[in-house]
C-alpha cells in the first residue's frame, strides 16, 4: 500500500486526514500524493522560509497552512498578533506598529481598507433592512446612505405619528417605508447592493 504525503511539505499524512500535521495546510487529495516525490521533500517546512505569522499565538505559519500547528487556530483567526511581522499588536489598532501593514481583525474584529475606513458587514446590514428597523431607513443608515435612509425614517416616523389622528390609513406610510426596507436587505444579502454610501465593499 503506497504512502501519501503532503503535497505541499512532504510530511507523511493519513489518508482521512483533513490537515496536514506537518505544515497545517488544508489536503484536498491527500491519497494522489505519492511516495517517492521528490518536489515534495525539499520542500520540507524543516527547510522551508516562513512567510506568515500566526494572529493567535504569533508563531511562524507556513505560508500555504489553513490553521496554525501551534495553537489550532484558522489562519486568519486571533487579532494579538500581526500576520506579516509577528510582533504583538495593540487591541483596536488599525495598523502594526512595528511593520505599518494593515490589521484587518483589529479594531474589534472589523476589517479597514486601504484608506483607513471601517468596512460594514452585509450581514447586519441586511438584517437591519429586514426587521422591523428597517422602516426607519436603520440599515440605510448603518450603510452611510443617508438620503435613503432620511426618506424612510420621515415615512415611518410620519405613518406612526398620524395613525392616533387619521386611523389606520396613516399606518400605510410606515408599511409601505418596510416593504421598500425588506426589498433592499434582500439586495443587500443577495449582492446587488454591494457598497456602502461611501464607495467601500461590504464584507
Amino acid at each position: 500500500m503506497s504512502k501519501a504525503f503532503c503535497k505541499n511539505c512532504g510530511h507523511p499524512i493519513d489518508q482521512d486526514a483533513a490537515f496536514c500535521a506537518g505544515c497545517g495546510s488544508a489536503l484536498q487529495n491527500p491519497q494522489n500524493s505519492t511516495q517517492g516525490n521528490n518536489n515534495n521533500m525539499q520542500s520540507h517546512p524543516q527547510n522551508q522560509i516562513f512567510s506568515s505569522f500566526c494572529k493567535n499565538c504569533g508563531q511562524a505559519m507556513d505560508p500555504n497552512a489553513a490553521i496554525c500547528m501551534s495553537c489550532g487556530f484558522a489562519k486568519d483567526a486571533g487579532n494579538k498578533y500581526c500576520s506579516n511581522c509577528g510582533k504583538e499588536t495593540v487591541t483596536g489598532a488599525a495598523i502594526c506598529l512595528n511593520c505599518g501593514v494593515l490589521l484587518q481583525n483589529a479594531n474589534g474584529g472589523k476589517k479597514i481598507n486601504s484608506a483607513g475606513s471601517t468596512q460594514k458587514s452585509k450581514n447586519t446590514a441586511g438584517l437591519l433592512g429586514v426587521l422591523p428597523t428597517g422602516a426607519y431607513g436603520a440599515h440605510n443608515f448603518y450603510l452611510s446612505r443617508f438620503t435613503p435612509a432620511i426618506i424612510q425614517a420621515v415615512l415611518g416616523g410620519i405613518g406612526l405619528l398620524l395613525i392616533c389622528c387619521t386611523g389606520g390609513f396613516s399606518f400605510l406610510l410606515t408599511f409601505g417605508s418596510y416593504v421598500w426596507a425588506i426589498i433592499e436587505g434582500i439586495m443587500i444579502f443577495t449582492g446587488a447592493i454591494n457598497k456602502d454610501g461611501k464607495g467601500n465593499p461590504l464584507i
